[in-house]
């Protein structure tokens, strides 16, 4: 697309005409879109299924065409990534906590009534849901505070590098 647009305006040279020929920056929004498709999923769940798989088959195959088109993207035109710390993959873990909590969620409202130990009227079972919600939601985040950390790998301590600035270093 650049090429055409570089291509029909002449007054476009230098620098810009090489803006206008590197491929787009790597984004994280796309990310964000197969949460929302994932929530959507989920909540065709708390609803009779019968094109639940036909569903879950399109979201899968849809995830699939994602990856496949990152993975090209990233590796043919993207022209740099730098993800220098961990905060992506722990933010894409809590924002998958009110998935997680969704699933309890589910289980629980479609549960009652067939033989699992409660049978509750009204609109009873939907608090209970939502407290099931709510409860999972700050359990998963306490353990992602607290107990993940535990495995992970402690950093080499180097006090020479530890008290350097940045510019320093390079």
């Amino acid at each position: 697309m650049g090429q055409i647009i570089v291509r029909c305006h002449p007054e476009i040279q230098g620098h810009e005409a090489d803006t206008w020929m590197l491929g787009p920056a790597m984004e994280m929004g796309r990310y964000a879109d197969i949460i929302l498709n994932l929530v959507l999923a989920l909540v065709i769940l708390f609803f009779p299924g019968g094109f639940t798989h036909t569903l879950f088959f399109g979201l899968a195959f849809s995830h699939v065409f994602i990856y496949l088109f990152d993975q090209f993207r990233v590796l043919r035109s993207i022209p740099a990534c730098t993800f220098s710390n961990m905060d992506v993959d722990w933010w894409s873990q809590v924002m998958l906590i009110p998935c997680c909590g969704m699933i309890l969620m589910c289980c629980i409202f479609k549960a009652n009534r067939q033989g699992y130990g409660y049978y509750m009227e009204g609109n009873s079972i939907i608090l209970l849901s939502v407290a099931g919600f709510f409860v999972h939601c700050a359990v998963h985040l306490m353990m992602l505070i607290y107990v993940v950390p535990l495995f992970g790998k402690k950093p080499k301590e180097n006090p020479e590098l530890d008290n350097r600035t940045f510019g320093e270093t390079n």
